[in-house]
């Protein structure tokens, strides 16, 4: 039986991850470290694996990304892109070595090692030598349409060398990325140009591939360097170091330095080479990728959920350095969160200047003993979210201040609360502190929730301190006067303004959700809230059991929804909404509840390989008729759907004597249509 607090962890992280894989690969805007990021992810991984009873088809430790952007149309990879597992020392590497040399029965292998660029995963395809479609990674399985942005890059070949060799179909897979130099000379120009500057080269180059328009992509300095092949109608050879020498003559530009390795010696003097080299690169690079060099290797030695066994990637130790912290300054989120950052000397670290760094909560800075004038050390864990990793406090003289945390809102003065069981103080005033409004409508007008083009979080915020803004409604009833009065604003801007505030009143209710900014709902919790209920209104009329029931919500995001529509000014911001025209219920045209009296209210559980559809559409068909899909078989489930090699769940089902049923039998209660309609992406 597992504990309640276990459950509740589990959900916690679960909803964590997928908030932060928004974040990075869809919204291009993380806000924690690769290493943090690991870490939450092995935790769920470990407490799964303790747990088998937790384990679900929708967890983030069975996905490789994020979902693709609706602004793109959708590619379905042939082979799934993969993630891969990782390793941080050379222990590791060890065990990963030892369990490759186990799955594939050989004492002796070779293996590759190259760098691990940091940058956009792609797959590239080419008909006949002639580049024909570009996509990106998205959730490993459908990836974006990015073939326009590719044609514009100086490293993609729109013809091969050599076509009359060149395999009839060819893809290949590389990583989008920019060099430093050319992103230091692209931020120059911009900073002279009185624009915004961006964060890092892989931000920047993600954001780039995925312009909508191609004009823009092609003024970034964007670059491939290609990693795999796969061929139809023509061979590539089985090693894969000689695969990367056939990309190369073909026209790519591949890995560089990749090399051969025979042992666990050459292959650890191989990593520590590229963690020598890596301040020197004009390319950033987190860690090296080692494979399996023969390829026909590959299925014997297997994959495992989201990551082949034959690969692995070394991750480089996080980079530091020491400087002083001039000052601490408490920001105000959106659910009123008190965020105490770091104002730092400036300070390089791997080519990047550093005057920033999080110090995540008040317990993280009692833990840190961490005074304003301390000397500190920095970390850019992950090469991104620069952290405090430690105070010198032998450089200390006497002058440090302590800081004190504050017992009044910074922003609008109100009390501050410490939430039982929470490691954050929140301002109380959540109906009208300036601050966590400012963040709020920011957060609504976003790409990931209403999607307003052209009211930024800048622009938002001088809506709301105007005044203009003083509650998300306020968003579509502006005063067009005023804002025409205002600096910066002319007839063109505001035409463009209107005209993206009225085309978002049409978003679908899952989108609307996300924007309501209710805590814990997501992109993924906004799907199946909407895909279940239908409707804003019959989500707020659940009871917290019902909706707890929902598989993939749970308990804990199930309070945070009822006590989020328990208050009277969300209500009056949902009715606001409604009047002013906002979509609050899914349309049946595009994809909403059909209810089937076979499936509707029952629990399913799916074991084995279904052959005829994808294991996501059968659950996705399932949902949409009303079905709730589980992962472990309990005396609650009403149907077991059993496909090829089904092990424990179907002997459990027999046990428990709950009706099973095969694939076939499967397809015919939901209709042969509807399943080939599913498939034919």
């Amino acid at each position: 039986m597992v504990d309640i607090t276990t459950q509740e962890r589990v959900e916690e992280l679960r909803t964590l991850i997928r908030h932060y894989n928004h974040e990075y690969h869809v919204l291009q805007q993380p806000t924690i470290s690769d290493a943090e990021w690991d870490a939450l992810y092995h935790e769920l991984k470990a407490l799964e694996s303790r747990h088998p009873d937790l384990a679900t088809t929708d967890s983030p430790t069975q996905q490789v990304g994020a979902p693709p952007s609706a602004a793109f149309s959708q590619v379905r990879h042939e082979t799934p892109m993969l993630s891969l597992s990782n390793v941080f020392s050379r222990e590791d590497l060890e065990r990963w070595l030892r369990a490759v040399y186990r799955h594939a029965g050989r004492d002796e292998l070779t293996f590759t090692v190259e760098p691990k660029i940091d940058g956009v995963a792609s797959s590239l395809l080419y008909q006949h030598g002639h580049f024909v479609r570009g996509a990106t990674r998205g959730d490993g399985f459908v990836g974006e349409d990015v073939t326009r942005n590719m044609r514009v890059i100086r490293d993609v070949p729109l013809r091969l060398n050599d076509v009359a060799k060149a395999p009839s179909t060819l893809e290949v897979r590389g990583e989008i990325h920019m060099r430093r130099s050319e992103f230091a000379k692209m931020n120059e120009d911009r900073e002279s140009d009185g624009e915004s500057l961006f964060a890092n080269p892989r931000n920047a180059a993600s954001g780039a591939l995925r312009q909508l328009d191609s004009a823009i992509t092609a003024t970034r300095p964007l670059r491939l360097f290609v990693y795999a092949a796969a061929t139809q109608g023509g061979s590539m050879p089985s090693l894969h170091s000689e695969v990367l020498e056939r990309l190369q003559e073909l026209g790519f530009q591949t890995s560089p330095d990749a090399r051969v390795c025979c042992n666990i010696e050459e292959l650890w003097q191989a990593c520590k080479w590229w963690l020598e080299r890596r301040p020197s690169l004009d390319f950033d690079i987190d860690g090296v990728v080692i494979k399996v060099n023969d390829t026909r290797q590959y299925d014997e030695i297997g994959t495992v959920t989201r990551e082949p066994r034959w690969a692995t990637a070394y991750k480089f130790p996080a980079m530091t350095a020491i400087t002083v912290l001039e000052d601490i300054v408490i920001n105000v989120g959106r659910t009123g969160s008190l965020n105490p950052l770091a104002h730092l000397r400036p300070v390089q670290i791997g080519g990047v200047t550093v005057s920033r760094a999080t110090l995540h909560n008040e317990d993280e800075l009692r833990r840190l003993g961490v005074m304003i004038g301390d000397t500190v050390v920095i970390q850019r864990a992950g090469d991104v979210i620069p952290k405090i990793v430690r105070v010198v406090e032998e450089q200390r003289d006497g002058d440090e201040v302590v800081f004190v945390w504050p017992d009044r809102c910074p922003a609008c003065g109100s009390t501050v609360e410490r939430v039982e069981g929470e490691v954050m103080s929140y301002c109380v005033n959540s109906a009208s502190c300036p601050a966590q409004l400012r963040e709020q409508v920011a957060h609504f007008v976003s790409h990931g929730a209403m999607d307003i083009e052209f009211l930024g979080a800048k622009l938002a915020a001088r809506f709301v301190d105007k005044g203009l803004i003083r509650s998300l409604a306020d968003v579509y009833r502006l005063n067009w006067e005023t804002i025409g009065d205002m600096e910066g604003m002319g007839d063109k801007s505001i035409e463009r303004l209107r005209s993206s505030i009225e085309v978002s009143r049409t978003r679908p209710l899952e989108r609307v959700l996300i924007a309501l900014g209710i805590r814990h709902v997501g992109e993924r919790n906004a799907a199946l809230l909407a895909q279940r209920f239908g409707s804003i209104a019959a989500i707020s009329a659940t009871s917290i059991d019902d909706l707890a029931a929902v598989a993939g919500v749970g308990p804990v995001v199930a309070q945070s929804i009822h006590e989020w529509f328990a208050e009277s000014r969300n209500q009056a911001l949902v009715s606001d909404l409604g009047a002013l025209g906002v979509r609050m219920q899914r349309d049946e045209r595009e994809g909403g509840p059909k209810r089937h009296p076979d499936w509707d209210g029952v629990s399913v559980v799916l074991t084995g390989r279904i052959e005829s559809i994808t294991r996501g559409e059968a659950e996705a068909l399932l949902r949409s008729m009303g079905a709730n899909v589980t992962s472990s078989v309990s005396r609650k489930t009403g149907i077991v759907i059993i496909g090829e090699d089904a092990g424990g769940k179907a002997e459990k089902a027999l046990e428990y004597n709950i009706t099973t049923i095969d694939e076939a039998e499967f397809l015919r209660r939901i209709g042969h249509e509807a399943a080939a309609g599913s498939s034919s992406e």
